[in-house]
């Protein structure tokens, strides 16, 4: 299979890449074997096969592989001090590799195998190591691209949503109290470099109409001064700029979006935990709905398009059309999420809702198991379902307008278009908003 993403790297010639790979042989990575795997005497450089992974704006990543047994793979990660990003390079904490590591160990006690294992973490030379997820996707590229031969079940998408409440209710200021939270604050200290970024990137510069950064088409362009200075939007983008800086209710991922989450065997796990710390919980979903939305929107309008072009034979209803492009488009759990819905009184009756069910599926799962494990009612599940979609309306407008960016919206003026006016029209109504169900039938709106 071909993975664009990663490429084959003479890796002693590049000094970064040679102090990872030098630093993985010093840890002894073959004490992290099983059984299964068994490897004779040690390691040496010639026994591996390094790739670069090219789509890492915040770290060096390269993944470690032996050439006597490819399955055998690792992931390692080296925290630069300094990143770059439109316009400018933004110096980060150094340290957030050691902070990624010891996420993943706390996430996993809570919710087990809702992350990678870390194997080890070099502290003298910034260098995280933990074992590959061998054949997993990004959840972009699995949604994408996944066709016929996807692996992602309506149980996985179940089970993120599940996790990261699991994750969230067990260290909220609910379950721990004002001391217990203290106490987590201490053990996970605010990064505040890295709380700046997002900030500055996703909360400031989109709504500035004099910044350079702004990527979206020339035809949303033009609609932009009246969406960002609609009162109500400007009130709900202030309010979520000071939620997500202010408010200290749990621990959370802190940049939970469709490119941090991958498809393992049918299960979806969190990656990149870098940015934990603790947080506003409403954050971590109203991000990841955001994306989930925008590659939703570009599959729909792929799919319009593949329609008003296709050549159909008379002796086939329009159903049965849509229905045929639908499966070639969509994977086959999106069928597997229609059915489930069916079952579970929410019934998909067009292609829209078909789109919907994989954010419906997990912010069904996410706030029920929230609102359980916290010992609350529907007004706490209302309340937060609120916060949520505060974060997704504006995350969806900043992902548009840039600079935050989806390379796959680039083809898409429509696309755009249609995720500036979802979350547009959340923002303004998302005081109507009491339900999933609310929720899904807004956004379907024309």
């Amino acid at each position: 299979m071909a993975e664009p993403r990663w490429v084959l790297c003479d890796w002693e010639t590049k000094p970064e890449i040679k102090t990872m790979v030098l630093s993985f042989l010093d840890n002894n990575p073959s004490q992290h074997f099983t059984r299964q795997e068994p490897i004779a005497g040690t390691l040496e450089a010639d026994d591996l096969v390094v790739h670069q992974f090219q789509e890492s704006y915040t770290n060096h990543v390269i993944r470690v592989r032996l050439k006597r047994n490819p399955s055998i793979g690792f992931v390692i990660k080296m925290a630069p001090a300094c990143i770059p990003l439109p316009g400018v390079h933004v110096p980060l904490p150094v340290e957030r590799g050691e902070r990624e590591c010891l996420a993943y160990s706390f996430f996993n006690n809570i919710a087990p195998g809702c992350v990678p294992k870390p194997l080890f973490y070099d502290k003298s030379r910034r260098i995280l190591c933990t074992r590959e997820l061998t054949g997993c996707r990004s959840l972009t590229d699995e949604l994408l691209t996944g066709g016929r031969n996807s692996c992602m079940s309506v149980s996985g998408v179940r089970s993120l949503g599940s996790s990261l409440a699991s994750v969230h209710a067990a260290t909220h200021i609910l379950t721990l109290g004002t001391d217990g939270l203290a106490q987590l604050r201490h053990k996970f200290p605010t990064l505040h470099a890295m709380v700046d970024m997002i900030r500055l990137f996703h909360f400031e510069k989109p709504f500035d109409a004099a910044d350079p950064d702004r990527h979206c088409a020339s035809a949303v362009m033009t609609s932009l001064d009246d969406v960002i200075n609609d009162a109500a939007v400007q009130a709900a983008k202030e309010e979520a700029k000071r939620s997500f800086a202010e408010d200290c209710e749990c621990l959370i991922h802190g940049d939970l979006h469709v490119d941090s989450v991958v498809v393992s065997g049918g299960d979806l796990k969190m990656v990149d935990a870098e940015f934990v710390r603790v947080g506003p919980c409403a954050f971590d979903m109203g991000l990841l709905l955001a994306t989930l939305l925008m590659i939703q929107s570009r599959q729909r309008h792929a799919l319009m398009h593949k329609d008003a072009s296709s050549s159909v034979p008379s002796t086939r209803t329009n159903q049965d059309t849509q229905t045929a492009h639908t499966a070639d488009m969509v994977p086959p759990a999106a069928v597997e999420f229609g059915e489930t819905a069916s079952r579970d009184n929410h019934a998909v009756t067009d292609r829209t809702r078909r789109e919907t069910r994989a954010a419906d599926v997990l912010m069904e799962e996410y706030l029920t198991t929230m609102t359980e494990k916290l010992g609350q009612d529907n007004m706490f599940m209302q309340a937060l379902l609120k916060k949520i979609l505060t974060f997704c309306g504006v995350e969806l407008l900043a992902w548009v307008i840039g600079p935050p960016h989806m390379d796959f919206m680039d083809s898409s003026p429509e696309a755009q278009a249609d995720c500036l006016r979802i979350g547009t029209v959340l923002l303004k109504n998302v005081d109507k908003i009491s339900s999933v169900d609310d929720f899904v039938n807004l956004v379907q709106q024309p």
